[in-house]
């Protein structure tokens, strides 16, 4: 049997092939990454959608079929996917489980979607009668408005930080900002076709082209990422070199003898600088050589240095606290506690009270 495509049918063909080749190449080269599991389900959805024009010419008598409904609520997904992929790029990390609560908006969506685009080809209420289609697009309209509420809350947060956060590369930065784009662009066209101002067809296809783009966009972008996020995992878990284990051991002159990190400004960058070497290669050095972060180790310091001094000295509690570099008293309870169990002014007194 010949089959014939459309132009509108050939495009959605051509878009198939980015998604399929993106998600081989993660499966592939990245297997058993959780990392990766989220950009191959949102990748697999958009599958999903870009395939449901070409049904028609695969399936007999497709719209008598439940396939069509099947097709239209997995693309109601792509909202909510997108937002987990922009918290996934902007912390480098799989999303918290809270996050993953953002799926059940579409899932919500299922009896008045059911209802609008099967059971009726029309909603009346009393003498006023909308068409299902309307319903489905006013649907989506509202899901994608919520989660995009929810984005900019989680976004008022971080953005300033944005850029700056090491996490977060040139790559993954415009990738957030193409999903953001691209949705808001899916928003305004739904807005204009509940309106009238486009005619469906007009409106399917504008939204095939904003999807060619995004996806030849993602194409390149996304295999970077992983690209990068590859290299560094390999540069992190590589051996010391002779020159790093030298670094090593004056990261430790600088916190035994020089005692850094009693400044209460000392932070990570300040010890860079110190020894002349960027950020990345100082917590490859410190996680390598003391299997801690940054942060633990500097801890560390403080607090042995805290213990010292309560155990052989009158000075206040508080005094010590700044001394050693925390800057509240409060942060040095906590920390104490945690690591102690029990807190500074509790230690002191069993001290005393055991000499």
């Amino acid at each position: 049997m010949d089959i014939l495509l459309t132009l509108t049918q050939s495009l959605h063909l051509v878009a198939l092939g980015p998604c399929i080749l993106i998600i081989l190449h993660l499966l592939i080269f990245y297997p058993h990454k959780p990392i990766v599991l989220l950009p191959i389900g949102y990748f697999l959805v958009m599958v999903v959608s870009l395939s449901e024009n070409l049904m028609p010419v695969l399936v007999h008598n497709y719209q008598e079929t439940l396939l069509p409904l099947g097709f239209l609520w997995g693309e109601n997904f792509l909202p909510a996917l997108s937002f987990l992929l922009i918290v996934q790029f902007l912390f480098g990390e799989v999303p918290p489980k809270l996050y993953w609560l953002i799926l059940g908006i579409p899932m919500i969506e299922v009896p008045p979607f059911i209802y609008a685009l099967w059971v009726s080809d029309q909603v009346c209420l009393q003498a006023i009668c909308v068409p299902s289609q309307d319903i489905y697009i006013l649907n989506s309209i509202i899901s994608t408005a919520v989660i995009f509420m929810l984005l900019t809350a989680l976004l008022s947060r971080t953005a300033l930080s944005l850029k700056h956060n090491d996490m977060v590369s040139q790559n993954r930065y415009w990738i957030i900002i193409a999903l953001i784009i691209t949705h808001l662009l899916f928003l305004g066209l739904d807005l204009l076709l509940i309106q009238d101002y486009v005619i469906y067809k007009s409106y399917e296809f504008a939204k095939l082209l904003i999807k060619i783009t995004f996806i030849y966009l993602m194409l390149s972008s996304i295999l970077r990422v992983f690209m990068e996020y590859k290299a560094k995992n390999t540069y992190h878990t590589a051996p010391l070199t002779v020159h790093e284990q030298h670094l090593a051991k004056a990261i430790i002159d600088q916190y035994e003898k020089e005692c850094v990190y009693r400044d209460l400004r000392f932070n990570r960058t300040k010890l860079a600088e110190l020894l002349n070497i960027s950020e990345h290669r100082l917590s490859r050095i410190i996680n390598q050589f003391f299997d801690k972060s940054f942060s633990e180790l500097t801890t560390e310091y403080r607090l042995n240095e805290a213990i010292k001094r309560l155990d052989h000295s009158k000075e206040s509690i508080t005094e010590i606290s700044f001394d050693t570099g925390f800057n509240s008293i409060t942060s040095f309870n906590r920390v104490f506690k945690l690591r102690m169990g029990i807190s500074p002014s509790e230690y002191r007194n069993r001290k005393n009270h055991d000499g």
